[in-house]
């Protein structure tokens, strides 16, 4: 039989720093990019917003759409100026 030091601890440890290394070079190549970015270029911005309007969950949803208007309205300057 091999004696084998393996250990979850161990596993654990080695996925992380193999995920960390993997993920690296992933994130010093968009520090220098904007196209990684979800800033608005134009002059208009698209929002989309999924909300359950029919079933057990529709009265949650109304509440919902109507956070994501006021949101809207908050951003077009509804009354304090906007972004």
């Amino acid at each position: 039989m091999s004696n084998s030091n393996l250990t979850r601890r161990g596993v654990i440890k080695t996925g992380a720093v193999a995920g960390a290394g993997l993920a690296l070079p992933t994130y010093l190549n968009a520090a220098g990019h904007s196209g990684f970015t979800n800033a608005p270029t134009g002059s208009t911005v698209t929002l989309g917003f999924n909300v359950p309007q029919t079933g057990p969950y529709a009265d949650e949803g109304a509440d919902e759409l109507r956070a994501f208007e006021l949101a809207v309205e908050h951003l077009n300057g509804g009354g304090d100026g906007g972004m």
